[in-house]
């Protein structure tokens, strides 16, 4: 039997949130907003500490914390493989006749980098309440790439902020918790 991916995972928050986490006092908020990119669960930057430092840093909190996370993938909507973006493309047509079905509006991203991505968050949940329905074994994990930023240098593909974010959906695929040293 191969081996369980097993990857580091860092989220941004409060100091003081982040020792309590790590001490088993709290746990990490599962977030429902619905502009959440990668539809609803805990949100990790993917072996990027500093990353989430300025995330919350950016956020206004001024005693920036981060938890690093042991995740289990478990069954991952891997988004880097074509099988779960077809996934995503049945989801997004799903969710389509839905809305025209009781004649409601589409949900609409704004914003390139930042802002609302309501349109992607209904499609993953749309794609999460298909299988369910179908009976077919949830998704524990979202792992996706993220193009975010200004060109690396000119003319480039890859970005200054470019990251792969994690979307922890079921919380028993977070095996431990720790405070980075970097941080």
């Amino acid at each position: 039997m191969l081996p369980r991916p097993i990857v580091l995972g860092y989220h941004g928050c409060q100091r003081a949130l982040a020792g309590q986490v790590v001490a088993g006092e709290k746990s990490l908020k599962f977030s429902s907003n619905d502009y959440d990119w990668l539809g609803h669960g805990v949100y990790f930057w993917a072996d990027d500490s500093k990353r989430a430092a300025e995330w919350v840093g950016q956020s206004g909190i001024s005693e920036v914390g981060v938890v690093g996370a042991v995740i289990d993938l478990g069954n991952c909507l891997q988004l880097a493989k074509r099988e779960c973006l077809e996934y995503l493309r049945e989801a997004h047509q799903t969710l389509e006749a839905i809305c025209c079905q009781r004649n409601l509006p589409m949900p609409q991203n704004t914003g390139r980098f930042f802002g609302n991505r309501k349109l992607d968050c209904a499609v993953f949940e749309t794609l999460h309440r298909l299988r369910d329905n179908r009976r077919l074994p949830p998704f524990d994990t979202v792992a996706a790439y993220f193009v975010e930023g200004e060109e690396l240098y000119p003319g480039a593909a890859v970005r200054t902020l470019d990251h792969v974010q994690i979307c922890v959906r079921n919380p028993a695929r977070i095996l431990g918790y720790f405070l980075p040293r970097d941080i």
